[in-house]
């Protein structure tokens, strides 16, 4: 039985090269992505003024969405070059680096919002914002690293800073006339449950894959 354990260490670590391999492209795809929205949102109050304030308010400082988008390209970029390098190597990317990548992906679109918040009033209105739609997006792509406890880590930590930043805005907007459905907390909540449900889906369908291999 020694030879097959083995056997299945050597390829259990080509695997963990091709999954690593894998997440170079894809922390170089979403490098481009938030770089190509950074430069979005530098022309965008310079040739179209007057669409970009009023579809933002006159609140928001123009400096601070590509400051921010592009803040987070750099980090991707700065990803992908340390995990090529780990990958070269061949040597596994350590855990605690995947859960602390998890938490800082989750956390782009919870500033994203809060950021939002701090300029809109009722600041819940911005809790039905393009931002949200982010967090599906990061829990969906964390089935490329084939690991059932990090899709659900990942589902966990952005159901719970969405959730922190409802019940804030929810507690910020009293006073002000919501629609009903947007201003409502329980609303909130099931999305919530709704995205950790999501991670816990996707886990299982990563370690079905998994077994698979």
């Amino acid at each position: 039985s020694q030879p097959y354990k083995e056997i299945y260490k050597i390829f259990q670590k080509d695997i963990e090269v091709e999954i690593m391999k894998g997440e170079v492209v894809r922390a170089k795809f979403l490098s481009g992505i938030f770089s190509v929205t950074s430069f979005f949102f530098c022309i965008f109050p310079i040739f179209m003024k007057q669409t970009y304030f009023g579809v933002f308010g006159d609140k928001i400082n123009p400096y601070i969405p590509p400051s921010f988008f592009g803040s987070v390209a750099l980090y991707f970029f700065v990803s992908s070059i340390l995990i090529q390098k780990w990958a070269n190597q061949n040597i596994p990317l350590p855990k605690f680096s995947r859960y602390f990548n998890a938490v800082i992906e989750t956390s782009i679109p919870s500033c994203a919002l809060l950021y939002l918040g701090a300029i809109r009033e009722p600041a819940i209105y911005v809790m039905v914002a393009p931002p949200v739609f982010v967090y599906f997006i990061f829990i969906c792509i964390s089935a490329l690293q084939l690991n059932f406890k990090l899709s659900v880590f990942t589902g966990f930590v952005a159901a719970s800073e969405y959730l922190a930043i409802a019940i804030y805005f929810h507690s910020n907007s009293q006073g002000f006339q919501t629609e009903t459905l947007i201003g409502n907390l329980p609303s909130h909540i099931a999305k919530t449950v709704f995205m950790f449900t999501s991670g816990v889906i996707v886990g299982f369908v990563t370690s079905q894959i998994e077994k698979r291999l």
